[in-house]
């Protein structure tokens, strides 16, 4: 028995063992997406745009209560069941309601049922504004999502274009630091001067802390995007390059009358506008409704409260308009339909200005991208390794090799900040317009 014991314990130690890392390696799995793959985890997983949503069903619930009836009212008063001899003196003053049964037997009560009546279609009118609080709620779930969006977009450009040129610091450190070595060989054996070993190693220094920065700022800005993704925090995030690169074409004129349309079609912000014009003018309509009294209907039962024993009326009950007729709210209601009108109408004029100057920006970063040749790039790092091989064989000077790289590390940062602003400048016009725009 105890050599079985022993045997299960092992196992289940095994078993932990064998859990624990494969948890662990799981955390340190790198978890590389392309641009699509991350935006559908973030509009799959994003907590902000899940909790907005939830308003449209608020509203859907505000609509189904308006489509209520009010309860009727039923009460129950005046009552007297414990009539005394004194009272009666000793006589059956009230028979009793039925049969030999002594219950309303020389009793008092009464009964009244009061239904209300919404007049001038103030239910109707309630639950119109309902539907209306449930379209803008939709568009205020698209406007959040808008947002959150061109954010999302921006931080996956930023994280592209920092990775991208975190690759480029650590070729150049790799190549330098080998440089660095054989220098430094060179030097310990008094082949050549400590100035310019020195002069190397300051090089890689300075590569070395503009990776330190370039990573730090990835480090940020990887951890805004899984905090938008929803992702764990000890989760390691990659981005493929695809998607960086825009292919935009040099015959690209945008129409600037076409996409204000398409903007005043598909910007929910816009829309929005015009539903809360709708609504002021739907709450125009109900508050003057308000101003009609409601009726309450009323039957009532009374036993022996009455000239007749058993007593049933009818009646209906309303307040007479004479000083309240809502006055106040209905200016009210009319104050917001104006500032409404004028919200939406500077709505407008602000979508004008912004996508003027978003095209202006974008054709001079498209221009800016056109100017260079598509195979500039290959061209510079063909040359970095020949410049590396020359210097390594002192076919050139330091000076020469210094100046060179300076050059490189300058040209391959343009290039890449060229693209990221393209890139941001097309995502800006997306995010202007409302919807996709086809470049």
């Amino acid at each position: 028995m105890p050599l079985i014991k022993i045997i299960v314990m092992r196992a289940l130690y095994i078993a932990f063992i064998t859990l624990f890392i494969s948890a662990t390696g799981k955390a340190q799995d790198t978890l590389s997406l392309s641009r699509t793959q991350a935006e559908a985890m973030f509009l799959k997983n994003n907590l902000v745009l899940i909790a907005e949503k939830l308003n449209i069903d608020l509203q859907e619930a505000e609509v189904m209560q308006a489509r209520l009836w009010p309860n009727p009212e039923f009460t129950f008063n005046d009552v007297n069941f414990w009539a005394t001899k004194r009272q009666t003196g000793g006589q059956e003053v009230s028979p009793p309601l039925w049969g030999s049964r002594n219950f309303g037997r020389n009793q008092q009560f009464a009964a009244e049922l009061n239904q209300l009546i919404q007049t001038a279609g103030k239910r109707r009118k309630l639950i119109a504004l309902g539907k209306t609080d449930v379209s803008r709620a939709e568009q205020e779930f698209e406007e959040v999502l808008r947002d959150l969006k061109f954010e999302f977009r921006q931080q996956l450009t930023e994280m592209q274009y920092l990775q991208l040129r975190l690759e480029s610091l650590e070729q150049q450190q790799k190549a330098i630091g080998k440089l660095v070595a054989a220098y430094q060989h060179q030097f310990e054996k008094g082949h050549i001067a400590k100035a310019e070993y020195l002069r190397l190693k300051a090089l890689s220094l300075s590569i070395s802390k503009e990776r330190y920065a370039t990573n730090s700022a990835l480090n940020e800005t990887s951890s805004t995007l899984k905090g938008l993704m929803h992702l764990p925090a000890d989760q390691e995030l990659r981005l493929e390059k695809e998607g960086y690169y825009l292919p935009l074409s040099q015959t690209f004129q945008p129409d600037f009358q076409q996409l204000l349309r398409t903007a005043k079609e598909h910007r929910p912000d816009i829309r929005l506008a015009a539903l809360d014009i709708n609504y002021a003018e739907q709450k125009v309509k109900y508050e003057k409704s308000m101003a009609a009294p409601d009726l309450k209907l009323q039957m009532n039962y009374d036993r022996n409260g009455n000239t007749m024993l058993d007593f049933v009326g009818f009646g209906v009950n309303m307040d007479l308009p004479v000083f309240n007729r809502n006055q106040g709210n209905i200016k009210k209601a009319k104050l917001e339909l104006e500032q409404a009108k004028l919200k939406s109408s500077l709505k407008t004029r602000t979508v004008e200005t912004e996508l003027n100057q978003t095209l202006k920006e974008l054709k001079y970063a498209a221009g800016f991208i056109h100017s260079i040749d598509s195979d500039y790039e290959s061209s510079l790092d063909e040359l970095l390794n020949s410049y590396n091989k020359n210097f390594s064989t002192r076919t050139i000077s330091m000076l020469e090799y210094l100046d060179f790289l300076d050059t490189y590390l300058n040209n391959k940062d343009i290039i890449l900040k060229a693209n990221k602003d393209l890139n941001n400048n097309v995502e800006k016009l997306n995010y202007i317009v409302g919807t996709e725009v086809t470049l």
